[in-house]
């Protein structure tokens, strides 16, 4: 995978890289104790995103997929055991979250990071069900907040997903319409190939 990268990289020259299932449990990254407390691991979260920057390609994070330990409802989604869930515990996922970010923050550099893109899971999740929209705008900013509260200069974007789940009913105004009352609008708003400001709707 990391050859066949490469060599879109060299030969398409793309800046980003957005892609689904750093926190996936066969990343090893969230653990937690007897008493329930969270304790992380990044080692192959570095050798991930060693890989992407040593080509020129700049992370676009993706929290995702909810490990299972942290899962309110554990599933196995696809051909693997990919939890796509609400938390069940505010504080463990925000530790995650903070966790990461202060990770990446030393070992890469505060300008470096300040290049990258952040979100959460799209709002497929919603529409395919396995989330409630509260569960879904909870996750959003909590996850908005941890990461504004690393830096405000992160920029974070959503809702996200296929546009056609996006633009549908009155998904995108009741989304932005959460996200202004409670003062979390996206930075950027992904939709399809291309990214419109949120503040345009």
């Amino acid at each position: 995978m990391q050859t066949q990268i490469r060599k879109a990289q060299k030969e398409i020259g793309f800046e980003f890289v957005h892609f689904h299932g750093i926190l996936d449990d066969d990343m090893h990254v969230y653990f937690e104790n007897e008493k329930g407390q969270p304790y992380l691991d990044f080692s192959r979260i570095d050798l991930l995103l060693d890989s992407l920057l040593s080509i020129g390609l700049k992370p676009y994070i993706e929290f995702s997929y909810m490990p299972r330990l942290l899962a309110r409802k554990p599933t196995e989604t696809f051909d693997r055991s990919v939890n796509i869930s609400a938390f069940r515990s505010k504080e463990n996922w925000s530790a995650l979250i903070r966790g990461f970010l202060a990770h990446c923050l030393i070992r890469y550099g505060r300008a470096k990071v300040r290049g990258w893109r952040f979100t959460t899971i799209d709002i497929n999740s919603v529409i395919a069900g396995f989330l409630s929209m509260e569960e879904y705008l909870t996750l959003y900013r909590t996850t908005w907040q941890c990461v504004k509260e690393a830096d405000p200069a992160f920029l974070f974007g959503g809702p996200g997903g296929f546009i056609f789940n996006v633009t549908s009913g009155n998904t995108i105004r009741l989304f932005l319409s959460y996200a202004k009352e409670h003062a979390c609008l996206p930075d950027f708003i992904f939709r399809g190939v291309r990214e419109l400001g949120a503040r345009r709707f």
